[in-house]
């Protein structure tokens, strides 16, 4: 397994979107098997680099937020692009 930060999308019912950065597993064969819970903030300069790369990337994936009544366990993935 590895992994490396990326953008995840969080739409909302009001259209609006924001971007913030989880940390992103991928099996054996580079496929995103699934992300940290909570987005990622820096705790040193070559970490927030390797952040700020992450939005170079498109997004790999949204989390649902349209629907306000449910948790983000009901969340899931949209583009599972590399």
């Amino acid at each position: 397994m590895t992994w490396n930060y990326r953008t995840v999308e969080y739409r909302y019912i009001d259209d609006e979107v924001d971007l913030y950065v989880h940390e992103i597993y991928y099996d054996d064969d580079g496929n995103p098997i699934g992300f940290t819970q909570e987005s990622i903030a820096p705790s040193s300069k070559e970490e927030a680099e390797l952040i700020l790369a992450a939005y170079n990337q498109p997004p790999i994936a949204y989390m649902d937020c349209k629907r306000l009544d449910e948790g983000p366990e009901d969340w899931g993935w949209l583009n599972l692009s590399n």
